[in-house]
């Protein structure tokens, strides 16, 4: 198949964050767009990880993508922990900044909720299997991809680029786009060759929605949200015509209701919270 030279026009998403729906909604929809109007998508990455089923949406999208997408992991001290090293292995093209690292991706529940050793074991399996499935498909080290699941390891940016878990090391996004400079890439639309040297870049900002939904998946805002709605309520019934904490306290809710839908909640916690909060309102009511 003949290779095709793209003169690029280079989309650059950049995301910070756990990875959610929130980030599957905006890197996919990132892609999306750079396969409409661009010819190549560089998602600057830091991440803690995050859920299974969002980090498998974002990483079938970069694999059917007619484009080439490259995940950065950027700035220094920036991370692809996790679902992120998932993510980095599923690119097309797997870069670092120096200070960076990788990896740390052995299945845990979130909020600390235990698992049992076979479950444990049988996602650790598919997880292992999945990442050494990526790394396969992109020709990276699948002794790393494995590792980083069953031992849980991380590594540095340097080491990951010598031992083939990632492709390049560029301190910025200019070094980025001149290493990238006729880099041959393998699409589900054929090989491509890129051209990005002295190309048109476009930012792909984050929607206020998309901002504002981070901050409500943050599972310590959720549950904040939670205790503000309860103690809301409890003062306006404590002191009736008041509407200022009624008000908050039904805001409150409606928030925490509407971020739960987006963030996998232990529901035996919310209900021991609320349990607590009642048993703390029944305290100063009545007198032991």
């Amino acid at each position: 198949m003949a290779t095709i030279l793209i003169f690029a026009t280079i989309f650059i998403a950049r995301f910070k964050g756990p990875i959610g729906p929130v980030a599957s909604d905006y890197l996919t929809g990132a892609i999306d767009l750079a396969e409409r109007s661009g010819d190549l998508l560089i998602i600057e990455l830091d991440t803690p990880g995050g859920d299974d089923h969002s980090m498998r949406e974002i990483i079938q999208a970069i694999l059917n993508a007619g484009i080439p997408v490259c995940v950065y992991v950027s700035p220094a001290g920036a991370r692809a922990a996790s679902a992120g090293a998932f993510i980095l292995l599923a690119s097309h093209i797997g870069a670092m900044a120096p200070g960076t690292n990788a990896g740390a991706a052995h299945p845990v529940q979130m909020f600390g909720e235990k698992i049992d050793s076979i479950m444990l074991e049988k996602v650790t399996n598919d997880a292992a299997a999945y990442a050494i499935s990526l790394a396969d498909k992109r020709g990276r080290n699948k002794k790393w991809a494995e590792d980083i699941v069953r031992k849980s390891i991380s590594t540095p940016a340097r080491e990951a680029v010598r031992i083939g878990a990632v492709d390049l090391l560029a301190e910025n996004l200019t070094e980025l786009l001149s290493k990238l400079d006729r880099w041959e890439v393998k699409t589900v639309k054929g090989d491509k060759k890129l051209k990005t040297s002295n190309e048109l870049t476009q930012e792909v900002p984050m929607s206020v929605k998309h901002r504002f939904l981070l901050i409500l998946t943050n599972p310590g805002i959720v549950y904040f949200l939670l205790l503000i709605g309860i103690y809301g309520i409890f003062f306006e019934l404590q002191n009736p015509g008041a509407i200022f904490p009624g008000v908050v306290g039904a805001i409150a809710f409606i928030l925490f209701f509407y971020s739960s839908r987006l963030l996998p909640i232990n529901y035996a916690g919310v209900a021991l919270i609320i349990l607590a909060a009642i048993l703390f309102i029944l305290e100063l009511q009545i007198t032991s």
